[in-house]
């Protein structure tokens, strides 16, 4: 859980190791809005706990993006933003199920956020 913590901006140095400053800059430049994502990943550590179930983290991280969407994007549609988010032995795999296991302290977890603004 520390580790997800590490991953909110602010909380950590920025590396810059795979994307040099300037590229950076550049597609900050193109997309002021890119954030939406990081606000996924802050409701996923929001509703993080022992014992609380994957889905109930999931519908946190998504309910918190689609509400930002629309809150940025007044005339957006509304659909198709999700996020998967899977513990313990359910990472064994790439695009496994969210489901009702709980999360345990201590456990691997696999995060993926998908804000999609047009559906």
């Amino acid at each position: 859980m520390v580790v997800l913590l590490q991953c909110i901006p602010g909380n950590r140095p920025e590396q810059h190791d795979h994307l040099s400053l300037q590229n950076h800059a550049m597609l900050a430049a193109c997309y002021p809005k890119a954030e939406l994502v990081d606000i996924g990943g802050a409701a996923v550590v929001e509703a993080l706990r022992d014992q609380v179930p994957e889905y109930e983290v999931a519908l946190h991280a998504t309910q918190a993006m689609v509400r930002e969407i629309a809150r940025s994007f007044p005339d957006a549609e509304l659909m198709d933003t999700w996020t998967w988010f899977q513990s313990g032995l359910n990472t064994d795999g790439a695009h496994n199920p969210v489901t009702s296991r709980k999360v345990s302290k201590g456990e691997i977890l696999s995060l993926n956020c998908f804000p999609m603004i047009a559906g």
